[in-house]
């Protein structure tokens, strides 16, 4: 143990070496998959982010192998080294080398996990409803289909273009420039149809927000308080 350090403090970095901090499913489910806005972009980020885990998890493994044979050779000097300063030179390297062959093992073992945990949200939506277009065809076959691969990327930028102008709605009053100018970049009917979605969610959100707000109001009149109003100290007793 560090002697700087606290029983207590050295305990709380061995937490945070031992715990494994991957993505959480639910981060990856609804905000990696869902904020895609249509099945066709979830499980296509699904498959961009398998592909990072696979890359990541090739790496791990090529670094621990390196690093093992590297400990192994600053072994063999160290034994065959009649050179006190050489054998000190030794231990150094091969302490060195072992502290990162065991952040690797870890970077290895969470890359592992969340490559696991992608794979089942990939099979769950191919599964699921969603997972099949309404002509039959898997989603995931259609994916490697080029023409139904572009009519689902079209439908994707229009559902998009359309959420993200209803955002500005929501916050803004009005399309801000950056959305507009790309809806214009689409044609005339798919820029119909991302207005016409943009000005459905805001009028859904709206109306759905001043109900919120409604009972929130009655609750508040009430005297109710909320957890998280108290959590945030909105109010002072």
């Amino acid at each position: 143990m560090d002697s700087e350090l606290s029983k207590e403090q050295q305990n709380y970095i061995d937490i945070s070496l031992k715990e494994k901090w991957t993505i959480p499913k639910f981060k990856a489910e609804h905000f990696v998959g869902h904020g895609q806005i249509t099945p066709f972009g979830a499980i296509k980020q699904y498959f961009l982010e398998l592909v990072g885990r696979e890359t990541a998890i090739q790496n791990c493994e090529y670094e621990i192998e390196k690093l093992e044979l590297d400990i192994d050779i600053e072994n063999k000097k160290y034994e065959e080294s009649d050179n006190e300063f050489e054998k000190r030179r030794c231990q150094i390297e091969i302490k060195h080398m072992k502290g990162l062959l065991n952040g690797f093992i870890r970077n290895l073992e969470h890359s592992k996990e969340e490559r696991l945990m992608y794979l089942n949200l990939i099979e769950d939506l191919d599964k699921s409803v969603d997972g099949v277009l309404i002509d039959g065809t898997r989603l995931v076959d259609a994916i490697l289909d080029k023409e139904k691969f572009d009519e689902l990327e079209r439908d994707y930028w229009i559902k998009r273009l359309g959420k993200q102008a209803a955002m500005d709605m929501i916050a803004y009053g009005k399309i801000g420039v950056g959305n507009m100018d790309s809806i214009v970049m689409l044609g005339y009917d798919d820029q119909r149809k991302a207005l016409e979605l943009a000005s459905d969610v805001y009028v859904c959100q709206e109306n759905r927000l001043q109900h919120v707000i409604k009972n929130s109001d009655e609750k508040y009149k009430l005297g109710e308080k909320s957890k998280l109003v108290k959590q945030l100290h909105l109010i002072k007793e």
